[in-house]
Order: structure tokens, then sequence, then C-alpha cells
């Protein structure tokens, strides 16, 4: 059969995602009426439309005809995202992940005696989040600061007292005038 195709011609597939930036993937290209194929979820989740470029190979007269439907599967289990353990990630390393898997982060600062300055510390939720859900993410401003906490007071020298008598004495306070 496929040599009768490479003679007599086959009607090529070619299946496209428009992003939401405006460029074209390639999703994949087939001369079935069927394309199976692995989108990462990253990707799937910045596709705004889809659409099938029919192109005709040897052509001499017989071809099949453009399909008119398109068919989008997708497994449920994939709808959701695991979430991996990002304790040490730099913030970095954790936009990185979420683009590749369509959530999203929000950052929020916390001081941390345990993981170094912006570096991650935890996430909310730890296990799960659906696609396009979001991650509350806590990054370490580093060790909290001990200025809240008392410390000793000093020990302060106590005065010594005058021991010379004061006078209770008010001094002359009369004002004279040259007439």
């Amino acid at each position: 059969m496929l040599r009768q195709l490479d003679t007599i011609g086959a009607t090529v597939y070619t299946v496209f995602g428009r992003t939401t930036d405006g460029s074209a993937l390639n999703i994949g290209t087939t001369i079935e009426n069927s394309l199976n194929t692995t989108v990462s979820l990253g990707e799937l989740a910045r596709i705004t439309e889809f659409y099938v470029v029919a192109r005709f190979e040897n052509w001499s007269g017989l071809d099949s005809p453009p399909s008119n439907t398109f068919q989008l599967t997708i497994d449920p289990s994939l709808l959701q995202v695991s979430i991996p353990n990002m304790r040490g990630w730099t913030t970095e390393q954790a936009t990185n992940w979420a683009d590749e898997n369509a959530v999203y982060l929000n950052f929020v600062q916390e001081a941390s005696n345990e993981i170094e300055e912006n570096l991650i510390v935890s996430t909310n939720p730890v296990n799960q989040v659906p696609i396009g859900g979001t991650i509350q993410v806590i990054v370490s401003t580093g060790p909290q600061d001990n200025w809240n906490i008392p410390e000793e007071p000093e020990s302060l020298p106590t005065p010594e007292p005058d021991l010379e008598e004061e006078s209770n004495e008010i001094p002359d306070q009369t004002v004279t005038e040259d007439v």
C-alpha cells in the first residue's frame, strides 16, 4: 500500500497550533486520518487554536478529500500537574518548571533559619495543581533578625552621692539701676 501511495499520490496533513504570541507550533504530520503525538503541557497551554494544512504529494489526479474536522483528546490524568519538592530550588528553576507545566507561581518572601536567602522553602499546595492553576512559593529572606528578642541588660554603674553640703540659700538676684 505504501508503494502505491508513493506512486499515485497522497494527502499529507500537517497539524499546527497557533500560540499566544501568534507563532505556529508544528504538532505533527500524517497521511492518515488521525495523528497521535505528544505535546508538552506548557506548549498545550499556550495554543489558542489548531489548524491543518493539507498538501498533495505525487499528485496524479487521485487524492483524498481534505479533512474538515479536528479532534483533540487529552488524557484526564494529564489535567493535574504533580508538584516536585522545590525546597532549595532557585526562583529561576521554579519558573522554568512552571512554564514547562502550564502553571503559575505566586512568590511570597519569608524568613527561614534553615534555607539560604533567595532559595525556595516550600510550596502550597505540595502535591498537585490543575493545569493553569497557581502555586504559592515561599522564598527565604534568610535568617530571621533577632531584634525582638530581649537581651540581658548591661549593669550600669551606680552614681556616687555628692558628699558636699548643699546650700539652701537663694542667690541674690536684685537688679540695681544707676540714675
